[in-house]
């Protein structure tokens, strides 16, 4: 079977590491799925492990990131003390007031540590801030970075001697009740009416995924690093955030589970997506940090054999499985659970019905699937319209990010043809050198259950 082959590959690697790695159930099993369907020529015993090795890596970077952002962070009396602040430091701190130069236009908000309000700094306005109002901003606290440190010497200003230069990578740190002060805050149903690029209305949406930098190279020669940030908002609704070169810092300001109230999204037309959301010259982000809470979940008959299991909850409450370390199955059900993977037989194919959502229509359809536990029915949302009429009964899928509700009824939202694979499909052979008859170090991307599970067997020591 093909859990027998991902149970086997992880055994692999963590003998291989000593134990120091080891790869959640699911997430492997949605690599080497990936990874089957990505090479339908032939894949080598090499190729598997220097890919996971990869993948595995960049999902360790992440979790690295959050602790390197916390060494960054700094306080308004370090930085008054040292005379010095980092380009990459982060700093937190209260406004205690908004002032204005004598003579000028310019605006300097007086910023305080948040607890000790020992010494004051003074930071210019970058001028996408000036539209808020003084009362409304004055204590919350800011959270910015890429700053610059300048020393006061005018005698005209009687206000703090030390000053930062404006930075536009700053969010407002608030919580819901004060949110209110700077207007309503929506989701992003109606946000893409025009195929032009414009200034949306205020939403509010939950970071979902931080995504990794990527290099974007244009036609003239010039490149460009961005990073898709992915949101949802309420409803279940995904957007894309996208931030470039300067901006790239602003995601160290916040983590998954936060939730940005943005004002003044900007929206840009996008053929594969509809639209994405940038962070244009007006656009404010407001974040509620959202500090995640642990409950301890027994999982019932996977090879935890019971062990209690720590699983984070998100800003909804809902227990995040996505780092789960084990195999789920439906007797592992139960509500109020979110980033599920399921590994399944299907057993019935419901009707397929059209809706529309953002403007963009999608196919829905109602699957009745099976384990070794159980059954269940899961409702499929698939934005891209392409998988109902390629479902038949007794193939073989893995579902991902499911959902299940208050009353444990399960959904899953198939985006940019990612969300379910089909196992059932891969059927091939070993790849064969004919110019000297011998079978190569190589399999096809679309092997038998069991032949997978045979060749992972035979894994030495390779990437691990």
């Amino acid at each position: 079977m093909f859990e027998e082959c991902v149970t086997s590959l992880r055994k692999h690697i963590q003998e291989r590491t000593n134990g120091k790695c080891v790869p959640p159930w699911n997430w492997l099993f949605i690599k080497l799925a990936s990874l089957l369907s990505r090479y339908p020529s032939g894949i080598t015993k090499a190729i598997i492990l220097a890919e996971i090795q990869q993948s595995w890596n960049q999902r360790s970077q992440f979790h690295g990131r959050l602790d390197e952002q916390k060494a960054r962070k700094i306080s308004v009396d370090s930085v008054f003390e040292s005379r010095h602040i980092g380009y990459e430091s982060i700093l937190e701190a209260a406004v205690d007031s908004i002032e204005t130069v004598p003579g000028t236009h310019t605006k300097i908000a007086v910023l305080k540590d948040p607890h000790k309000r020992k010494n004051t700094l003074g930071m210019y306005l970058h001028q996408k801030l000036y539209q808020l109002q003084a009362t409304a901003v004055k204590n919350l606290t800011l959270r910015f970075t890429s700053c610059r440190l300048i020393q006061g010497k005018s005698t005209s200003y009687t206000g703090p001697k030390v000053h930062l230069l404006p930075s536009e990578n700053v969010v407002i740190l608030c919580r819901e009740d004060e949110l209110a002060r700077f207007g309503k805050f929506s989701s992003l149903d109606g946000i893409y009416e025009n195929s032009f690029p414009r200034y949306g209305h205020n939403i509010a949406v939950e970071v979902a995924d931080l995504g990794f930098e990527a290099a974007v190279h244009f036609a003239n020669g010039q490149t460009s690093i961005k990073r898709f940030v992915k949101v949802v908002d309420r409803d279940g609704v995904h957007a894309n955030l996208c931030l470039w070169d300067e901006q790239l810092s602003l995601a160290n300001l916040f983590k998954e589970g936060d939730t940005l109230a943005i004002q003044q999204p900007f929206v840009v037309p996008n053929q594969e997506e509809m639209f994405i959301l940038e962070y244009g010259p007006g656009t404010v982000i407001f974040c509620m940090s959202h500090d995640p809470e642990q409950e301890i979940v027994p999982s019932q008959i996977s090879s935890t054999q019971g062990t209690p299991v720590s699983v984070t909850k998100d800003s909804q409450g809902c227990l995040d499985y996505s780092t789960f370390p084990e195999q789920i199955f439906f007797s592992d059900i139960r509500s109020s659970m979110t980033r599920v993977t399921l590994f399944c037989t299907i057993t019935n194919v419901g009707t397929m019905e059209v809706y529309t959502q953002q403007q963009v229509a999608g196919h829905k359809f109602v699957l009745a699937v099976s384990d070794n536990t159980g059954c269940q029915t899961i409702t499929v949302y698939d934005h891209t319209r392409r998988y109902h009429h390629s479902l038949y009964v007794g193939q073989s899928i893995i579902l991902e990010n499911i959902h299940t509700s208050g009353k444990g009824k399960m959904k899953a939202h198939i985006l940019n043809n990612k969300g379910l694979h089909v196992i059932s499909i891969l059927n091939g052979r070993p790849l064969r050198d004919h110019s000297c008859g011998k079978s190569l170090n190589s399999y096809s991307a679309s092997l038998l259950p069991h032949q997978i599970f045979l060749f992972l067997k035979s894994l030495h020591a390779r990437s691990f």
